[in-house]
């Protein structure tokens, strides 16, 4: 690319730039206070949430502010060129986003929003890796939906729930009480909490219902990419999708970044309001067995809750695991939970990197989705420093002898099997809370019949 593409790419990225990222951009003055709070701060003490996005900084001051046009590296202002966006991406990929600089931020500085900008500069200058960009292209024009090994994978999905429920599966019914979104990821990597899912919406008596397709692969994978163009695409073509069933609710197994898009994002990125309320599958299972919808025994399993950062610290669903977890097994609290819960790494795409999930995605989709070579190196240094991170979240849960790591977003199970499996962690397992609740859901229990009132 020439350096006019180059700044064409930044100006795109500027188009996210509104009051509270201006903030972002302009006021951080690297007081440390956050340092503790990032993960990948345990890596390298220069991956601190400032440094994280500090050249997405650079390349603002020298283009958009009269300081940087003027004085440049005086006020730390650098040109914008190829070698320089491939370090910067090297720093925008070791974000997460997953808030936790700003729950401690003393100016209010969510780091995490610029590294969406600067992720977004990086794909406009066609620097993704190709790992998601194939992924993202895959989606948007929804060529996963011709592969005849997802069709296959789609129609055994709904023989077993046939055996669940024993009848055929309520397909597209409208105006359902709950709809259950399934997406591509959720059958391949969390078919087992999603049959669970199934299993509690039947045990609970209500109206409920799949969709005719699958919706989607991880959607939308390009939130992960930055690129607000093909995440308007996907999100609309689903949301259109979803308004024409009209449910009350929508539910969301996967908690990691597609229940946060979906929850909070299509609004400001499509242009749609919402008409169904988008839920979380942990929401739904906490007020199941608060209105006594479903009964669960009691495992007795010392375990603990980790909370993904989308679900817990970006979206507000904090006491509800807990409560569900007193309920299912003997609940132990880790001191770094909830708002303030350490991240496991794989967010923000991350995940994809992982060897098993692209080549399972390769396998299914029958397109190579493997890194590129030129990739490799990068994804190599990512993943060591994913490792790091994993250790580290690991360290309060090796100390309290805790053997069970319950969670709802696939990229924090996926971190979980790293530590079982790399990190000399052999009695780590890591579940999905549906599942767990599914095993010990107690079935064929009426609804308690409403008494009058006095």
């Amino acid at each position: 690319m020439t350096q006019s593409q180059y700044l064409e790419a930044l100006w795109r990225s500027l188009r996210r730039l509104e009051a509270a990222r201006l903030h972002y951009l302009e006021d951080c003055v690297s007081c440390g206070i956050c340092y503790k709070s990032c993960p990948w701060h345990e890596v390298d003490p220069r991956y601190s949430p400032p440094a994280l996005v500090e050249w997405m900084r650079r390349f603002y001051r020298r283009y958009a502010t009269i300081a940087g046009r003027v004085l440049r590296r005086a006020v730390n202002a650098f040109s914008i060129n190829y070698e320089r966006l491939l370090i910067a991406r090297d720093y925008a990929y070791r974000c997460t986003n997953c808030g936790a600089c700003y729950m401690v931020c003393a100016y209010g500085i969510d780091s995490g929003l610029v590294a969406e900008m600067l992720r977004d500069l990086i794909d406009a200058a066609g620097l993704t890796p190709g790992t998601i960009k194939k992924l993202e292209e895959i989606e948007v024009k929804e060529e996963y939906l011709k592969s005849p090994q997802v069709q296959e994978l789609w129609k055994s999905f709904l023989d077993e729930v046939k055996k669940i429920i024993g009848k055929d599966p309520p397909i597209d019914v409208k105006t359902a009480d709950y709809l259950l979104v399934v997406t591509l990821n959720d059958l391949l990597f969390l078919k087992d909490a999603l049959l669970n899912t199934i299993k509690i919406l039947n045990n609970a008596d209500v109206l409920w219902t799949l969709p005719s397709r699958i919706l989607g692969i991880r959607p939308p994978i390009a939130y992960c990419s930055g690129n607000l163009s093909n995440m308007a695409s996907v999100l609309r073509t689903l949301i259109t999708y979803i308004h024409s069933l009209e449910p009350k609710h929508t539910v969301i197994i996967d908690c990691g970044y597609p229940y946060y898009v979906f929850r909070f994002e299509i609004p400001y990125v499509t242009g749609i309001e919402l008409k169904t309320r988008i839920l979380s599958v942990v929401e739904l299972i906490d007020d199941f067995i608060s209105k006594r919808w479903i009964y669960v025994r009691n495992s007795g399993i010392r375990a603990t809750w980790h909370d993904p950062c989308m679900l817990g610290r970006r979206s507000g669903v904090l006491h509800e695991p807990e409560e569900i977890m007193k309920e299912i097994t003997t609940y132990i609290k880790l001191k770094r939970r909830g708002k303030y819960s350490f991240c496991c790494g794989l967010g923000l795409g991350n995940y994809f990197f992982i060897r098993d999930v692209y080549e399972t995605y390769s396998k299914v989709l029958g397109v190579d989705v493997s890194p590129t070579t030129e990739d490799m190196g990068f994804i190599s240094r990512l993943m060591k420093d994913v490792e790091v991170v994993v250790e580290e979240r690991c360290s309060e849960i090796r100390k309290k002898g805790i053997h069970l790591v319950v969670t709802a977003c696939p990229a924090c199970i996926k971190a979980f099997e790293i530590a079982k499996k790399e990190l000399e962690f052999p009695e780590l397992t890591s579940k999905h809370i549906a599942t767990i609740v599914g095993e010990q859901l107690v079935e064929s229990v009426s609804r308690p019949l409403a008494l009058p009132p006095v």
